[in-house]
């Protein structure tokens, strides 16, 4: 990742970034993606399962379902968004 974000890139492609990462990984790798995208006004396209991880960097979604297409939309208030984000589980939800 490091060599990637030294070339200054305008578009980075990320294929489940934060597998293998432990939360304090994950934290790292959104603070560090998040101050690029900003700074660099890079553009992302994130390939993820992780939709807690999602919701802090993404601003657009594209749900794909079974190999299709089902959804596009933008925010974090459409309907399958917010079911899948409400059973994903992170630290912060674990007693």
């Amino acid at each position: 990742m490091a060599i990637t974000l030294v070339a200054e890139p305008d578009f980075l492609i990320l294929d489940e970034p934060f597998v293998g990462l432990d939360p304090i990984g994950v934290q790292k790798l959104i603070d560090i993606l998040k101050q690029w995208s900003s700074e660099r006004q890079i553009s992302m396209l994130i390939s993820s399962h992780q939709l807690g991880e999602l919701e802090a960097l993404c601003s657009r979604y594209v749900y794909i379902e079974s190999g299709e297409l089902a959804e596009a939309f933008e925010g974090k208030s459409h309907p399958s968004v917010l079911v899948q984000l409400d059973t994903t589980k992170n630290l912060d939800s674990v007693e």
